[in-house]
């Protein structure tokens, strides 16, 4: 077999296991013209039909998935051996493709993202903000909340656990009132968060050890959280949001937690990968500099711990 035929059993493995001509090109990088031609310059070549094509799908015929079978692993043994090249590079170098929430985007990514860069100069990061979880063939990596990760994922925790929060500014509570229960929220008017796909999110607390979702109605409906959150600031209503999103205006009184005895846990971020899928370097590298600015705030608050015992002891033995 020629060499030029790996790379076209790379992208016939990229159709089969996608079932899409133009996810599998999206992933490769190449125009859904030039995977098409690359199938059936592969199939001329070992004249077998290895692709059956619909207009709604792509399957592989008997000998399709005879092959696809057997060179997998050794497609997969490839790309290992020519990412380990990395190793001997002077700098890390390759694209990183990220799926990310549009609160994963502003509470995990933005804040280090610049940094990352700056450490790895020749890594290139490409963020597309969704709030689909599943990972189609371009994406190499996502970060969202755990509960929307799908099961067969490798997920790795990027930022610190939280809580849900309703939060209010003080003027907004002066005119109206605060809210003492949950089932209270009804009676104001709560800005309300949607997702892409159009549904709202839910309000969701926990009573006596019971999760449950509040009924809320607002005058306010945005898909932005960052615009959700400067609006509770302004006092257009009742927000609903992680506490770390919310802390710095909380911290300085621009808002007011409510509602904390019913406030449901929010177990944080993290980022997630297919399990069966090669970690590339620049995906390892983004990895480990997330895990370790999700542990930097521990680290401090040991620190300043263990610098506060010090100056007791030294206080107790003056």
């Amino acid at each position: 077999m020629r060499a030029s035929d790996f790379e076209k059993l790379k992208v016939f493995a990229a159709v089969a296991e996608r079932g899409s001509f133009v996810k599998a090109a999206a992933w490769l990088g190449l125009s859904t013209s030039s995977v098409s031609q690359a199938i059936r310059t592969l199939e001329d070549r070992l004249g077998l039909r290895l692709l059956n094509r619909t207009t709604r799908s792509v399957a592989l015929t008997e000998a399709g998935a005879y092959l696809l079978h057997r060179v997998q692993r050794a497609l997969t043994e490839l790309d290992g051996a020519l990412e380990g090249l990395n190793a001997y590079r002077a700098e890390p170098a390759g694209l990183l493709k990220l799926s990310v929430s549009t609160l994963s985007l502003s509470m995990v990514v933005a804040p280090m993202v610049a940094r990352f860069l700056a450490a790895h100069p020749a890594i290139q990061v490409e963020v597309a903000i969704t709030d689909e979880a599943d990972l189609d063939g371009a994406m190499d990596a996502g970060i969202r909340s755990k509960a929307n990760i799908p099961q067969d994922m490798v997920a790795i925790r990027v930022g610190e656990p939280s809580r849900y929060l309703a939060v209010a500014s003080p003027d907004y509570l002066a005119a109206h009132g605060r809210p003492m229960h949950p089932g209270e929220l009804i009676a104001h008017n709560c800005i309300l968060l949607r997702t892409r796909t159009g549904r709202l999110y839910p309000w969701a607390f926990v009573e006596d050890g019971r999760p449950f979702e509040a009924q809320v109605s607002g005058s306010l409906v945005t898909d932005n959280g960052g615009f959700l959150l400067s609006a509770a600031v302004d006092g257009a209503g009742i927000g609903y949001m992680i506490e770390t999103h919310a802390r710095a205006h909380l911290d300085s009184g621009r808002l007011e937690a409510l509602l904390e005895a019913y406030a449901a846990p929010f177990p944080g971020f993290f980022l997630y990968y297919p399990s069966r899928r090669h970690m590339t370097q620049p995906l390892r590298l983004f990895a480990e500099f997330l895990t370790s600015e999700a542990e930097a705030p521990r680290r401090r608050a040991a620190a300043r711990s263990a610098d506060f015992r010090a100056q007791e002891a030294v206080q107790q033995t003056a």
